[in-house]
């Protein structure tokens, strides 16, 4: 049949039989057919006056299933997409909204679209299912309508049926509901109806109760009772493993040996998707009873199994493909990590361009700086860089700033990387163009197209639409890295002329972790007073211009002796207290006397290094870089060291600070 179609495509001219032998046929479509597949497609949906709904999602999961679809396509069918979303109704609204998502295709206008027209989309709800079906849409609905949508849902609770409930809860835990009532009488009546839902609606249950932090101890504990006993009963590996990560989620006090010993009995079976979920679960229990004998050997074979399979793996993106759900908890960082990278080592040849997105999330997570597989994602990226989508340069180019690594041919690399990204600007958020702009600012790359395309006000109209219908977190996230963008190009590229708007910002971001009651800080601040002769010599957490925070800072003279701020008349009331300016306003830097050097000390944990080493992240080495460019000399205490054995005492402290400051190059 397939051949039949590819023989007679040209003179078919119905675009719904050509969706529906898409649908249909394309597990047994050649490469080459699937894109004229496409294209024909492509070509009868510009001559066709309207596309029903059903033909739209045949074909949006073709595209799907493809994999491999260039992103211009894509962004046609989204685009599409909006176009029908205009002018449907609530339930076809949905539909499409579901098609745009599983297009893997984001575009800032379908947020805004949802926002407008759900409040004129909520007047035509008649029935609990149109409801319920707008429920699903509460993450992207404003505050108003989102308050309109739960208490309409209250007076409807009682005529909803149970199908429709677990919609409803599920749809409340991805918006992250906070309306008390409304979770509680939703929970009251899944509990009533607990005997008509399958295994996989348990564990949706329990999964959506615990997201919602509901602290109904009845519900909990009939959802624990229902899922052991069809925990006992089950002999289908997927059954017993979701149950188990479901059952872990409400920690029970015990867990009955029957159940630890079908766990047992499928280890050896499990994949090491399958083994990450077993493991989170017998680490919550371990956690809780730290001292069970069948729970530690349980744990110690579901380990010795997985490091088995890494070190047996000889194809590396089998090797990818079963730790993308691994490497989600913990349990991958302190077993799987180091067996990982020695399978990557063993298996670099096979990193190419077509993997080496995942190959760089999986390093991005771990934070290791390993240059053999760096090098090798930088060679294969410059090579193919036509191949990568705006996603993966965006990956790539996060990774090597974020662990500071400069590649071979490093100019070469961002140089291609960064023409290839403009190439296809237009496919990109305007959220994902500030987090790909920031990204390379910490390498030190600041393209003036880029810089200037972002810093418009056309662009933050468009960057403040999307943020609107974002996430608070995502949308906190953003404006962060939209200040630092801000900051690293006034002080690195003053002659871009772009103004510093970020004063109110940087104030509400400020991180304000009250140093003042950390104890190593504080030991560390007085035992500076004395290495320089007295505390009027230093100040702590001060407030740098552009907002940076500094740690502790002196000064010292051309002779390198240490300047007073009393002497200076720099120092306010209490110098343990932050050093804000005026108001909490940024404020410059006074002059000092000629010759005198500003001395910034920062004390750096681990978690601001590369994973195991002592090389810092691109965020610290970038606010190092700028404290400089401000006039600052900086010394870095790693806790690491101030914490080792070598040193204890005041007296040894006294002489590694002492050592830091006055031997260190000024």
């Amino acid at each position: 049949m397939a051949n039949i179609l590819d023989k007679n495509l040209d003179n078919l001219q119905d675009l719904k039989v050509l969706s529906i032998l898409m649908f249909y046929l394309q597990s047994v479509c050649s490469t080459s057919l699937q894109h004229r597949l496409i294209a024909k497609a492509d070509s009868l949906i510009e001559e066709e006056e309207s596309v029903s709904t059903r033909t739209m999602e045949r074909i949006v999961i073709f595209l799907r299933n493809m994999g491999s679809v260039k992103p211009r396509v894509k962004k046609k069918y989204a685009r599409f997409i909006i176009q029908k979303m205009k002018t449907v109704d609530l339930k076809k609204f949905c539909v499409l909204f579901k098609l745009y998502h599983s297009l893997g295709y984001s575009l800032f206008e379908i947020p805004v679209s949802v926002k407008s027209r759900l409040p004129k989309l909520l007047e035509q709800c008649n029935t609990t299912e149109d409801f319920t079906k707008a429920l699903s849409l509460l993450p992207l609905t404003s505050q108003e309508t989102r308050e309109r949508l739960e208490n309409v849902l209250l007076g409807l609770t009682d005529q909803i049926d149970h199908s429709q409930l677990l919609g409803i809860l599920r749809s409340m835990a991805i918006a992250r509901c906070r309306n008390p009532i409304l979770i509680h009488k939703i929970c009251s009546r899944i509990m009533k109806k607990l005997d008509l839902y399958t295994t996989l609606h348990l564990c949706i249950i329990i999964n959506s109760v615990v997201s919602l932090s509901c602290y109904d101890y009845k519900l909990l504990a009939k959802l624990e009772q229902h899922l052991t006993c069809k925990l006992k009963e089950s002999s289908i590996t997927n059954d017993v493993i979701m149950m188990t990560q479901a059952l872990s989620l409400m920690c029970p006090r015990s867990v009955d040996k029957a159940i630890i010993s079908k766990m047992d009995a499928i280890v050896m079976q499990c994949n090491l998707a399958q083994i990450s979920h077993m493991a989170d679960a017998v680490i919550l229990w371990l956690l809780k009873n730290p001292k069970t004998l069948h729970y530690k050997k349980l744990y110690k074979k579901i380990n010795t199994h997985a490091l088995e399979q890494i070190r047996n793996m000889k194809n590396i993106d089998v090797l990818f493909e079963a730790l993308m759900n691994a490497m989600k908890g913990q349990w991958f960082q302190y077993v799987l990590v180091e067996a990982t990278l020695d399978c990557c080592l063993r298996l670099l040849p096979q990193i190419t361009y077509r993997n080496i997105a995942s190959v760089s999330i999986m390093l991005m997570y771990i934070q290791t700086r390993c240059t053999p597989i760096l090098e090798r994602i930088a060679a294969e990226t410059t090579e193919n860089v036509e191949e990568c989508t705006p996603y993966v340069l965006f990956t790539i180019l996060k990774l090597f700033s974020c662990l500071n690594y400069e590649p071979p041919n490093a100019e070469k690399f961002y140089k291609v990387c960064i023409q290839q990204y403009l190439a296809d600007l237009d496919s990109v958020l305007p959220h994902d163009m500030v987090e790909l702009a920031h990204a390379i600012s910490l390498a030190g790359r600041f393209p003036e197209d880029l810089v200037k395309s972002i810093f418009n006000v056309d662009f933050l109209n468009r960057l403040d639409l999307e943020l609107d219908v974002t996430e608070t977190e995502k949308s906190v996230i953003v404006r962060k890295f939209l200040m630092e963008l801000n900051r690293a190009v006034c002080i690195e590229c003053p002659e871009y002329q772009i103004p510093w708007f970020h004063d109110q910002v940087s104030q509400q971001l400020q991180w304000r972790d009250d140093i003042n009651k950390n104890l190593m800080c504080r030991h560390i601040w007085h035992l500076l007073g004395e290495a320089l002769g007295g505390i009027q010599y230093t100040r702590m957490s001060v407030v740098t211009p552009y907002y940076y925070t500094v740690d502790f800072e002196f000064i010292l003279d051309e002779n390198k002796k240490p300047i007073s701020y009393m002497d200076l008349n720099l120092l306010s009331a209490d110098v343990s207290k932050p050093q804000f300016g005026i108001g909490g306003t940024m404020q410059e830097n006074k002059p000092l006397p000629p010759g005198a050097q500003r001395v910034a000390v920062n004390v750096l944990y681990p978690g601001e290094y590369c994973r195991n080493s002592f090389h810092t992240k691109g965020s610290m080495a970038t606010k190092k870089r700028h404290l400089e460019i401000l006039g600052y000399h900086v010394i870095e205490i790693p806790t690491t060291e101030w914490n080792s054995m070598d040193l204890g005492t005041n007296e040894r402290w006294l002489n590694y600070l002492r050592k830091k400051i006055f031997t260190d190059e000024l």
